[in-house]
């Protein structure tokens, strides 16, 4: 899953966090990278008739920067995002960080006790007005488990602003999953290429 960033994550790298004050917490960040559930993962992945059955929310915490990281450098959803840029380690932490501290970012991870399959974001502006954004695994697509996903999210957490979602208009996938969502489409912006849904 590393290897395109071989550069931040190698022997030079480790012994420098090693060597850094808070052993402790830089220790947790380096374990963050093995977990040992790999065989568990492969099981579960082909045994599974529908993974999604088991996958519940959880808040994301510190133990989910390289899930992240990962997912937010993944071809397709840099492909499908609204800046369409590859985020370096350091910026991803440092917002990582201050993102799980703002009352006002909701950040979800969806999974099962060995798999990640996605996550969902809530930002709600000082406008009073909440955006829903989500990612899903790599593996994990074309099997339905975005609309699973954020159908889920969105009646776990009892919103009470309306929400909107931008989608690129080439994203034909998202703008289906949001459509049978319920949401409405109420704009659109041919030269940004974007259309904006909303649902109260």
């Amino acid at each position: 899953n590393f290897a395109k960033y071989k550069k931040e994550i190698d022997k030079n790298y480790i012994n420098k966090i090693l060597n850094q004050k808070n052993l402790l917490t830089k220790k947790k960040i380096l374990k963050n990278l093995i977990d040992t559930k790999g065989s568990d993962r492969i099981v579960e992945y082909f045994l599974s008739k529908n993974i999604t059955q088991k996958a519940k929310f959880k808040k994301a915490s510190n133990k989910d920067i390289f899930f992240l990281f990962k997912l937010v450098n993944d071809p397709e959803v840099i492909r499908n995002s609204l800046s369409k840029k590859i985020v370096n380690f350091e910026n991803h932490n440092d917002w990582f960080k201050k993102a799980l501290k703002k009352k006002n970012i909701s950040i979800l991870i969806f999974k099962t006790a060995n798999h990640k399959l996605g996550q969902v974001r809530f930002d709600t502006n000082s406008k009073k007005k909440t955006f829903i954004t989500y990612a899903v695994a790599n593996e994990f697509r074309g099997a339905n488990v975005g609309y699973k996903m954020l159908n889920l999210a969105i009646k776990k957490n009892s919103i009470k602003t309306n929400l909107y979602a931008i989608v690129k208009k080439n994203n034909e996938a998202s703008k289906k999953i949001f459509k049978k969502l319920g949401f409405l489409l109420f704009k659109k912006d041919q030269k940004k290429g974007l259309v904006y849904y909303s649902k109260k």
